[in-house]
């Protein structure tokens, strides 16, 4: 099951990035039925909402997914990113890059 999680997790890496959005929700809550309690697809749900202009449902997903792993950098990043007025505009997305990025507490 890691395995699948985690090809669907890269996969909609690479959609995000190359912005091909029509397929990623779909995607990221496939991967939400495999493994519901893992941070990285809230976080990149979190960064989808946020493309398609939807800031609050992306503030949403960012703090579900820092909820499961406080220590997970990539949702810290985007949660502290939406929170500061002047990284909102010059602080890049954090995709995570699907590494177990952990804070260091």
């Amino acid at each position: 099951m890691k395995s699948l999680y985690n090809n669907t997790i890269s996969e909609a890496v690479i959609l995000l990035k190359n912005r091909q959005l029509k397929e990623v929700s779909d995607l990221l809550h496939a991967a939400i039925a495999v493994h519901d309690y893992r941070p990285e697809a809230y976080n990149l749900l979190g960064i989808y909402y946020e493309m398609i202009g939807d800031t609050e449902k992306a503030i949403k997903f960012y703090r579900v997914s820092y909820y499961f792993d406080q220590s997970y950098l990539p949702s810290y990043n985007n949660l502290s990113r939406r929170a500061d007025a002047y990284k909102r505009w010059r602080g890049k997305l954090d995709f995570g890059e699907w590494q177990h990025k952990k804070r260091d507490n």
